[in-house]
């Protein structure tokens, strides 16, 4: 999945848990464009409280997770970026942790 595609996220609502198919990558409530998922998919547990873009998410506590078979890491080798897949060794899915926000997204986004 790469920033602004679907893909599915589990969370706790007033209903229990729900899975929903999501954009991946947070596009806040202030944002005018989508193209800020570009931006917004890799949150850092030591900076979402400080990071307007998932300030508002973090301190509300929306927070899910996605399955993952693998996902994708840079590691640099000789100053250029190389993809490095993280995956179990058994190949099962796993989650990764996820901070969400509910919109409506516009015909302008």
């Amino acid at each position: 999945v790469y920033p602004s595609y679907k893909t599915p996220l589990l969370f706790k609502s007033e209903q229990g848990l729900e899975w929903r198919e999501v954009l991946f990558g947070l596009v806040p409530k202030w944002a005018e464009d989508i193209n800020i998922s570009k931006h917004t998919y890799n949150a850092r547990h030591e900076t979402i409280f400080q990071k307007p873009s998932f300030q508002e998410s973090a301190n509300k506590c929306k927070f899910g997770v996605i399955p993952v078979t693998e996902f994708y890491e840079s590691k640099y080798i000789d100053n250029k970026p190389q993809r490095w897949a993280v995956k179990r060794k058994d190949g099962r899915a796993f989650y990764i942790a996820a901070l969400y926000e509910i919109r409506k997204l516009n015909e302008k986004i």
